[in-house]
């Protein structure tokens, strides 16, 4: 498996890489794909996608990245999932959000955690590096507050 880097061009690999969920249990379903621009100048930089969604248990698998280095550490990044959790339960109408990550991408882990999402699993040996090494995946979700 792995990855390497888009180019412009390929616009059909990373759509595809994008909408693929990557936990099993959510091989079935839909994807919803969304870009992050920037407030002030609509700028792309990166992107959040709900894969695999099923609308039967209200569920789906969330990935988020910014991809333009450039506005990595701004803030972005946690604007946008708040902004996707909270579209995800108001609007969608899901009731819980899975997302896969690196054990060692803490930086991920600390915001995912400030946003409300709770350490649930640990997948050994889930993921393929581009080096062929294969790593373990944390596995956290955050459900919606019924308010029960």
């Amino acid at each position: 498996m792995g990855w390497q880097p888009f180019e412009s061009s390929e616009e059909p690999r990373f759509l595809e890489a994008v909408s693929k969920p990557s936990l099993p249990w959510y091989s079935h379903g839909e994807s919803i794909i969304y870009s992050i621009l920037t407030a002030k100048d609509d700028v792309p930089i990166g992107f959040i996608s709900l894969k695999g969604i099923n609308w039967n248990e209200a569920r789906a698998e969330l990935a988020i990245a910014i991809c333009d280095v450039q506005y990595r550490s701004g803030g972005y990044g946690s604007e946008a999932l708040a902004l996707a959790v909270s579209h995800s339960f108001c609007k969608l109408r899901l009731i819980a959000i899975d997302l896969s990550v690196f054990p060692f991408n803490t930086r991920a882990i600390r915001i995912y955690e400030k946003i409300g999402f709770k350490h649930v699993e640990r997948l050994q040996k889930a993921w393929t590096m581009p080096d062929g090494e294969k790593i373990d995946m944390l596995v956290m979700e955050i459900q919606k507050d019924t308010g029960e």
